[in-house]
């Protein structure tokens, strides 16, 4: 008479069988291969304690009787149904246990052929998702700038795979000063004057006074006191503190009013190492006050391990976006209006590819149009300055913009990460700088620079 298996002996077999079903792992994996040597790391993010390992009960089984899982499939880690231990089984939604990279949480990147988030489905991320302009709800703000709930269903998350688990609006204070965040200058549009959105149909935006407020340059200050101290508060560096000086005073002395924030709480997917975004900033400080104390700012300060709390919006010199930076290039009419003072007329000098017009290479995308950043609006008694001496009356240009950028920097696959997007004005709370925020974006390779590198996008 046939004796039926026993549970163990099925138990064991069962192991075996799923051992053999994994195959070598790729190079630079983590995977020691059988009579070789460790041909990388461990995939980042990967949860190697993953709590439905396999069971501690061995049965009487010792490693000896059945192999390591270096000598027996080419397993990664402790769990035979859990290959490339990136923490997911078949059994979990991982539809490839030869890849780490593979699994519910990665994001499906375009074109490479691959069903990276194991959806059942090639090359068909989210990119684009629904946000309604003039929303108050803070994580609509990721949905305007396209960081959009994905398909595969996550084990680690508890649902459908979002990289956006929080969103809130900023605040900072110092001294008898304080400013936060308000829905009149932060907002979500579906363009910005004739700037229409990178991706999709919403961007949003920051000003420092009423977001696309006709008269920009005359908009009262929104905060009663200035935020002394402003690079202690905001969480500034060093390096990032001397974009509000100009190295001009004691980088203490710096402070801030009309200060907006949207501050986003980031899971990376389990396979990217780059995060990219296009943005934009203008400002009525120029040309007036070029080289100057108020030096109102741009910032996109990253805290990861990668990125320790640095700005990644930054210029060839490493300074925030401001009106000194290089990318400063749109302007009403360059080199402006006649009879401008020498520092402005020089500040205008490299002003190309007036409103927009592809008149450099590579092409500035952006315009002024409409946006109140041009100059139109402006009373003869506001677009005269007396220069004094015998330079008589001297006129200046009022607005201007660096087009369309866009930076990327380095992240760590599956990290959590906070990224926090800020303009305010600096010194005072008078002549108003607004920036625009659109298609954030996954990369599977390393980007030349870490913390940021920012260049002009393609058309």
């Amino acid at each position: 008479m046939l004796r039926a298996p026993s549970f163990f002996q099925v138990l064991v077999t069962s192991g075996l069988l799923a051992l053999g079903a994994c195959g070598a792992e790729k190079e630079g994996s983590g995977f020691t291969p059988s009579g070789g040597k460790d041909t990388g790391t461990t995939t980042p993010g990967t949860d190697a304690d993953d709590p439905d390992g396999a069971s501690e009960d061995d049965g009487g089984l010792s490693v000896g009787d059945i192999g390591t899982p270096e000598t027996i499939g080419g397993c990664l880690g402790a769990d035979p149904l859990d290959c490339d231990n990136d923490g997911y089984r078949a059994s979990d939604g991982d539809c490839n246990e030869k890849d780490g990279t593979i699994n519910p949480d990665a994001y499906d990147f375009l074109e490479d052929g691959v069903d990276n988030d194991c959806d059942g489905t090639v090359d068909n991320p989210v990119t684009e998702c629904a946000a309604t302009p003039g929303s108050t709800d803070p994580m609509q703000f990721a949905r305007a700038a396209d960081l959009c709930t994905q398909r595969s269903k996550s084990k680690k998350y508890g649902g459908t795979f979002d990289p956006v688990f929080k969103v809130e609006f900023g605040k900072i204070s110092a001294g008898f000063g304080s400013s936060t965040t308000k829905m009149e200058a932060t907002k979500i549009l579906s363009q910005f004057g004739d700037n229409k959105p990178r991706k999709g149909t919403t961007l949003f935006g920051m000003q420092s006074g009423p977001i696309l407020a006709e008269k920009p340059r005359e908009s009262k200050p929104i905060d009663m006191l200035p935020v002394q101290n402003a690079c202690a508060a905001m969480g500034l560096k060093d390096a990032d503190c001397k974009s509000l000086t100009t190295g001009s005073s004691i980088p203490i002395s710096a402070s801030v009013q009309d200060f907006q924030e949207v501050r986003m709480f980031i899971r990376v997917p389990s396979n990217a190492k780059a995060m990219v975004f296009d943005f934009a900033f203008f400002s009525t400080e120029f040309s007036e006050y070029w080289n100057s104390p108020f030096n109102d700012a741009f910032f996109a300060l990253v805290t990861s391990k990668k990125v320790a709390g640095l700005n990644v919006a930054k210029d060839s010199k490493g300074k925030a976006l401001t009106v000194n930076s290089g990318f400063f290039q749109l302007c009403p009419a360059p080199p402006g209006p006649a009879g401008l003072v020498k520092p402005e007329a020089l500040s205008a000098a490299p002003c190309v590819g007036v409103d927009g017009a592809p008149a450099a290479t590579p092409p500035i995308l952006g315009t002024l149009k409409k946006t109140f950043f041009d100059g139109e609006g402006i009373g003869s008694t506001d677009d005269t300055i007396s220069a004094g001496g015998d330079a008589g009356t001297s006129k200046h240009i009022y607005g201007g913009g660096s087009g369309w950028l866009s930076t990327k920097f380095e992240v760590e696959p599956g990290e959590s990460m906070v990224v926090r997007f800020m303009v305010h004005d600096t010194s005072d709370g008078a002549l108003d700088s607004a920036a625009i925020v659109d298609n954030i974006r996954w990369e599977q390779a390393k980007p030349k620079v870490p913390t940021g590198e920012v260049e002009r996008p393609p058309m």
